[in-house]
Order: C-alpha cells, then structure tokens, then sequence
C-alpha cells in the first residue's frame, strides 16, 4: 500500500512506524439502494388514509423512524426505578424535549423490576429512538437488514406485499 500524501498528517497522528495493521475492505453501500428504500417508505408514507396514523406519523421520515422502532432498530434508554409519579414526570419532561424535533420516539412509563430478584421495585420510563442509518453510522450489511426490516413492517401496515412495495419504489427511485 502508498500513502496518498494529502493523507500524510492524519497518518503520521493515527499510526506508528513499523507497526503492524490489518486493513478492513469497507464497502460503501450504493446510492442506489439507499434512494430505493426512501422511495418505498415516500409510497407506503403516500397509502396511508387514516388520520389517526397521519397525525402521529406525519412525515415520511417519522414513518421510517416508527417503522425502524417496531423492528427493533432502536436504542433504548431505560430511566429507573422511579416512583410512578416522578415517572410520569421525567416521561412528559422528555416527550416536551422530543416534541420540536421531526423525531419519532416511543416514550413509556411501565414497571421496573429488580435484575436480581425480579420483584417489581418501582417504576421506569423507557425511550425508544430509531438507529440512526446514516452512512457513517450503519454499514452496508446492517442498512440492508434494516431497510428489508423496515419494508416488511410497512408493508404489512398498508397491507401489501413487500415485493411490491420494493417493486413500485423501483419506478421512483
């Protein structure tokens, strides 16, 4: 391997001569594929007639977040155990932070239970958020389990196939 030269600092700061490194072959996912799948949720996002849904997912980009959430493409943050009132509170104080944002999240306030025991010792606000499917944060293998996850709970939400939720993303993609 050369050392490109405009690259020369960063590697000198990053590496030590005449040490050893395995390289990793990283593979960009193509542009294509990423447009394919923006295009599918824009057309389940389009197929949705009951205001009730339209009114909590308002924007294809909150449809692709739920979507991600039910499939389980999510960071969970657990805040406990708690009294049910101070639950409550911290739920509503996080729902006020979520609100401005053209964010999807799940927020909910069940029963916490010891980790030990198992016995219920208060109660625990939980908040959903979908993973992030940026370029930089999901590589090409996890953005393709993710986006078939995500057409699969779209499809099944507007009750079509997946197949032809992908097929008719193809047209507009």
């Amino acid at each position: 391997m050369r050392l490109v030269p405009r690259f020369a600092r960063v590697a000198d700061a990053q590496f030590a001569d005449g040490e050893e490194y395995v390289l990793e072959v990283h593979e960009q996912r193509s542009s294509k594929e990423h447009n394919h799948m923006f295009a599918a949720i824009k057309n389940a996002f389009d197929h949705i007639d009951d205001p009730e849904t339209l009114a909590v997912l308002s924007t294809p980009n909150k449809l692709r977040q739920w979507s991600l959430i039910v499939s389980g493409w999510c960071d969970v943050t657990l805040f406990g155990p708690l009294s049910k009132r101070a639950a409550i509170k911290s739920a509503q104080t996080a729902a006020v932070n979520f609100r401005n944002k053209d964010d999807y999240v799940e927020i909910s306030v069940r029963q916490a239970h010891d980790e030990d025991t198992g016995e219920i010792n208060g109660w625990a606000v939980v908040i959903k958020t979908a993973k992030s499917q940026s370029r930089a944060s999901m590589d090409k293998e996890d953005f393709r389990k993710s986006k078939t996850d995500v057409l699969e709970v779209l499809s099944g939400h507007i009750e079509v196939k997946r197949r032809d939720l992908e097929r008719s993303a193809k047209d507009t993609a």
